[in-house]
């Protein structure tokens, strides 16, 4: 968890393509001390990671059972996530 400054500081530098470039959100959580993330949402962000922002943001480009785990992938990072903040 960082200070209140540093909070601020983060959130300020994640902005356009950074804040959909997981390899960079991951080296600034590590940066900061993060523990190891645990198998399951390790292998979350790495499916995650393999979806460019085209097909993330283009309705129709992806199989249903794909999307729907890229989506369960998101859910379960953003939940993980929210507790560390």
């Amino acid at each position: 968890m960082l200070p209140d400054g540093k909070r601020i500081e983060m959130l300020g530098r994640f902005r356009g393509s950074k804040a959909h470039d997981y390899d960079w959100l991951k080296a600034r959580y590590f940066e900061n001390s993060g523990p190891q993330f645990s198998k399951a949402i390790s292998k979350a962000f790495s499916f995650v990671n393999t979806w460019a922002v085209e097909i993330r943001y283009k309705a129709g480009s992806a199989k249903y059972g794909d999307a729907k785990t890229f989506l369960d992938s998101t859910e379960e990072i953003m939940t993980w996530a929210d507790g560390r903040m």
